[in-house]
């Protein structure tokens, strides 16, 4: 699994820590398809939730 951004590298760490963390997106999976801007948001939901 990877990650190619172009013209947007902003959130790199959102992206590297989606990505080596394993982090199932469930429903954020569609919402990054149709807004791939949103992935901050992703990351905080989908890798920080509480246990």
């Amino acid at each position: 699994m990877g990650a190619n951004c172009v013209g947007f590298a902003d959130h790199v760490g959102a992206f590297r820590g989606l990505i080596e963390g394993r982090v199932k997106l469930g429903r954020w999976k569609q919402r990054l398809l149709d807004d791939p801007t949103q992935i901050m948001k992703a990351y905080l939901a989908a890798a920080h939730q509480v246990a």
